[in-house]
């Protein structure tokens, strides 16, 4: 009695707090339908208005096109004019302010442009009607607008636009009474109408697509300039160049070399206008070696001659092939020849070059030649030792901005890559299923490598050398996704497969007759690759799958790629293997280890959810509780082996006859538990009894022989029976003790 004494004043304040937390609920819910009321109303307001622009100039239209100019009055021409004018005005306006792109300018809506295009050809025949008809003098502004309506929106505004056009040129031509007197003139004056749009149409296109190709070209070739420059500066080598194409990569990469070549050629030109100052030159120039140091080339160059050639140079020629060849300092003075990087008579009478040699610090070697600097003057004025000091100190300086504009490239780079691999374990750890690892990983390989080709591959079982190895294509992206998503394989001599036994990258070198090669299995081929790496996805010595990556360009993944995919896989296998932890963790903590069903705690968390749901949205929820009758019967008569086999059944048949949406829980000992959302009672009766028909019609096949149980079951729903989860079980668990009382097998629903 004190028990429940005090208990009494808990329940009551728990019931008001209950009473008033619906209220709040109930009255934000009331606003918040007020608001979606708003918003449809306002919907359906902006769809009346469209609708009521097409309805009133259509009707104008039609009632302008039945008067003509003899049979009208000047108020009726000033009204259907005005109505006319003011809706093509306030469409225009419309749409030169932005007002109906809310999506932005690629994105109009058609009903829009199909608006404005209708109400301009029908506002330029009223005016074609009221000024003469066929023979009127603004009969050929039906030309502009139809081009300019073809030309501007879609296709099929387009040829809506022209077909109306046409539609409304008969009408004048019937109403005018020249249709059947002027045919051939009518139908060649339509065809004229769609030639002259289709024409212009395909004539502006034109223009348009040969400036784009000329502006795609012209940026290709700057940025091919841009390439070569990077890599005489050596701040790029060629095998870098297919770094570029790596998707996400390429506009960084590009701006970086922009960027790196623009610095370095501005310290270029400072260097030169130091030399220039200070050694009173005619000409200072700065030549580089070409990649492959067969040619020299002018990188920079300040002189009073208009006569510099700009033409490669060949690397032993001349005064800087002299340079070159010497590894040192030269100097001369007088008359002497040599000076072949003027394309004229220019003859200097003085001339100093010191070569650019990149040394490596700590290394004792010759250095690198990467080009020469070379000064000169017209007078005869000799160059001293203080000045090719001076020029040599340039040279080094010079060499120094380009190395370090390489060095901070290569930091860049460094930067990015572990920012990459940051975001790409960030990711990875925030995952817990291993489909959407792979998925992640597939993605982030994506954004990585230059890959055309991206599968994960997972070991779905045989970790533990029970049952065959299964392989399953997780998630794949590249040619084939959809015919090879989701499809599994069993061992066999495919690459995949060999990756997992021998927890190696496979193939080791590039592999030419790719299309030979079983990747999968012989009946899930992929074509097309000419670059293949299969990396194993391994948590200490397991493999957990593979990840296959292939190019359809040669030596595509070499080097640093292969690196980056390495750690990644890495990153990923550890990833897979905390999901597949967690679920199976997961698991274990809501299902029944006998059953396979929901737990005790699961039903008790899912019950609680979907009465929540219930109150919230004021939708029905019933509860089924079962007992298998006289289930301590069979486990004293046959054994527990038997009764967990008649338990097994039971649950099966369970899971079999409820829905998708319900959910099946074992709720203890040989009692059943089955949520039922968004139900009501009949709907959990006409289930209940399904389930009922279906256990007394089941046999069970025992080692003892065939053996036949029944079930109880009892129905509480939600809100009849009450809105707390306690009231509910209480009410169901009512309900199955009077089936029980009341002779078992049977179903009842609680009153």
């Amino acid at each position: 009695m004190m028990g429940r004494a005090s208990r009494a004043p808990i329940q009551s304040v728990g019931g008001d707090l209950s009473r008033k937390t619906s209220l709040v609920g109930r009255g934000l819910k009331n606003r918040l339908s007020h608001a979606g009321l708003r918003t449809r109303v306002l919907r359906w307001l902006a769809v009346f208005w469209r609708m009521l622009g097409f309805i009133t100039f259509a009707g104008v239209a039609a009632w302008l096109l039945a008067i003509g100019p003899d049979d009208t009055s000047t108020n009726a021409v000033f009204v259907g004019a005005t109505v006319l004018t003011i809706l093509l005005a306030a469409r225009i306006h419309r749409r030169m302010m932005g007002k109906e792109r809310e999506e932005g300018p690629r994105a109009v809506a058609l009903e829009q442009d199909l608006d404005l295009s209708l109400l301009s050809v029908i506002a330029v025949y009223s005016l074609v009607v009221f000024t003469g008809g066929v023979d009127s003098f603004a009969r050929p502004a039906v030309y502009v607008v139809v081009a300019l309506m073809v030309v501007f929106h879609r296709p099929a505004v387009a040829i809506t636009t022209v077909a109306v056009a046409l539609g409304l040129e008969l009408a004048v031509a019937y109403r005018m009474g020249y249709l059947s007197t002027h045919t051939a003139s009518v139908a060649a004056h339509g065809c004229f109408i769609a030639a002259f749009a289709t024409l212009y149409h395909l004539t502006l296109s034109g223009a348009v697509a040969f400036l784009r190709r000329q502006a795609r070209s012209v940026t290709d070739s700057r940025m091919e300039d841009l390439r070569q420059r990077a890599r005489e500066y050596r701040l790029i080598v060629s095998s870098e160049d297919s770094s570029l194409d790596v998707q996400g990569g390429a506009g960084g990469r590009e701006k970086w070399i922009a960027a790196a070549v623009e610095e370095v050629e501005g310290a270029l030109r400072s260097g030169l206008g130091v030399v220039e100052c200070a050694l009173k030159t005619h000409t200072v120039a700065l030549y580089l070696l070409s990649p492959d140091e067969k040619s020299l080339r002018l990188r920079e160059c300040i002189s009073d001659s208009e006569q510099v050639s700009r033409k490669p140079i060949a690397a032993g020629e001349g005064l800087p092939g002299v340079v070159l060849r010497r590894r040192g300092p030269v100097r001369l003075c007088g008359d002497f020849r040599g000076a072949i990087y003027y394309s004229g008579k220019t003859a200097p009478k003085a001339f100093v070059g010191v070569p650019l040699i990149a040394r490596r610090p700590g290394v004792s070697d010759e250095g690198h030649l990467r080009g020469v600097l070379v000064a000169d003057r017209l007078e005869p004025t000799p160059f001293d030792e203080a000045d090719e000091r001076l020029l040599s100190t340039v040279a080094a300086e010079l060499l120094r901005s380009m190395e370090v504009e390489r060095v901070m490239g290569y930091i860049r780079e460094e930067k990015d890559e572990k920012v990459r691999f940051y975001r790409a374990i960030e990711t990875l750890n925030l995952l817990s299923k291993p489909d959407e690892v792979a998925l992640a990983t597939v993605r982030l390989v994506a954004e990585i490598a230059p890959v055309d080709f991206v599968a994960v591959t997972l070991v779905e079982n045989g970790e533990e050398g029970s049952g065959p190895v299964m392989h399953r294509i997780a998630e794949v992206m590249g040619s084939g996704a959809d015919r090879l998503r989701g499809e599994a394989f069993e061992d066999n001599a495919g690459l995949v497969s060999n990756v997992v036994r021998l927890g190696s990258t496979l193939p080791g070198r590039d592999y030419c007759e790719m299309e030979r090669k079983v990747i999968f299995s012989d009946s899930l081929k992929v074509r097309g690759l000419s670059t293949l790496k299969v990396l194993p996805l391994s948590v200490s010595e397991t493999v957990v799958g593979t990840l296959v990556c292939g190019a359809t360009k040669k030596h595509a993944l070499v080097g640093d790629s292969v690196r980056q995919l390495s750690v990644l896989a890495m990153q990923a296998a550890g990833a897979i293997a905390r999901a597949r932890l967690f679920e199976q963790t997961e698991k274990m903590a809501t299902t029944d280890g006998l059953t396979g069903l929901n737990n005790h705690r699961r039903f008790q968390e899912c019950l609680a959810s979907a009465m929540a749901s219930s109150r919230r949205y004021e939708r029905p929820v019933s509860l089924i509780l079962t007992d298998v009758d006289h289930f301590k019967g069979v486990n004293d008569t046959y054994g527990h082996p038997i009764g967990d086999l008649v338990l097994k059944g039971v649950a099966r048949i369970l899971s079999s006859e409820a829905r998708n949406t319900d959910v099946v829980a074992r709720y203890g000992g040989e009692e059943f538990a089955v949520v039922l959302p968004e139900t009501d009672l009949e709907g959990a009766k006409t289930i209940a009894e399904r389930i009922r028909a279906r256990i007394e019609a089941e046999v069970f096949h025992t080692e003892v022989g065939p053996l036949a149980v029944t079930l109880s079951l009892g129905i509480a729903g939600c809100p009849k029976h009450g809105d707390h989860k306690q009231t509910l079980i209480e009410k169901a668990d009512q309900a199955l003790y009077q089936a029980k009382e009341s002779g078992r097998n049977r179903v009842v629903v609680c009153r």
